[in-house]
């Protein structure tokens, strides 16, 4: 029984890893030749990575900036914080700075299977689903865009997925990490920053009221048991 209990385990890791592995190859192979061109707000993001790199300034002379005017936008920072460990790694290059998008695209296929798994709690629904966005052409696109929404997405898949976790397993401690990493999401994209509050507190809601009509049920049936032993002779 053990030795089938391991080799489900083995094929369960196995296909984890081969559709992550999909998954890295659909965003990094050719990822300075596809999508062709490289777009203007790309540019500045490197150039704004390499600014602070070497000053600690955006191009705008700012320092440390936790927004940065690109278009008048006032966009979030990540992403240009996080392209200065490509940057200085590989140079001001188009692979650097479309690396950060590519790798969180890639790592949001693990995480999209975790919380596929923490909602229905089936190993066959979350590696399906992890292998529909890993090819999923959208998906690919953006990951390969320099997209800070897609790094965003990232850090709010994985946070819901430790909130409902610690719903089921009642650990704080994921709840707060979870809750963390949606704060994260906030410092990459503007959109974050209205409906996750709401979702945050609709899951909230959502399983406060389980856990009432649980702890109601185990109380009524702890009161009939009680009630059936005081009336018998």
């Amino acid at each position: 029984m053990k030795r089938f209990m391991l080799n489900n385990r083995k094929i369960f890791l196995t296909l984890l890893i081969a559709i992550f592995s999909v998954g890295i190859f659909l965003r990094f192979y050719k990822l300075t030749s596809y999508p062709a061109g490289f777009q203007m707000d790309e540019a500045s993001k490197g150039y704004t990575a390499y600014s602070l790199l070497q000053t600690g300034r955006d191009d705008n002379n700012n320092i440390l900036p936790l927004t940065i005017d690109i278009f008048g936008d006032n966009s979030p920072a990540g992403y240009h914080y996080i392209t200065i460990i490509p940057v200085a790694i590989f140079g001001l290059t188009e692979f650097a700075v479309r690396f950060p998008g590519a790798l969180f695209g890639a790592f949001s296929v693990l995480a999209f299977y975790f919380l596929a798994y923490s909602i229905f709690q089936d190993r066959k629904i979350g590696l399906l689903s992890a292998l529909l966005l890993a090819i999923s052409p959208w998906h690919i696109n953006l990951s390969r865009a320099s997209s800070e929404s897609l790094v965003a997405l990232f850090f709010i898949i994985l946070g819901f997925s430790l909130i409902i976790w610690s719903f089921r397993t009642q650990a704080i401690k994921h709840t707060i990490l979870g809750t963390g990493l949606l704060s994260i999401s906030f410092f990459f994209y503007q959109t974050p920053r209205l409906f996750v509050p709401l979702l945050f507190l609709a899951l909230l809601i959502f399983f406060l009221r389980i856990w009432k009509v649980k702890v109601s049920s185990k109380y009524k049936k702890g009161y009939l048991e009680q009630s059936s032993f005081l009336i018998l002779p």
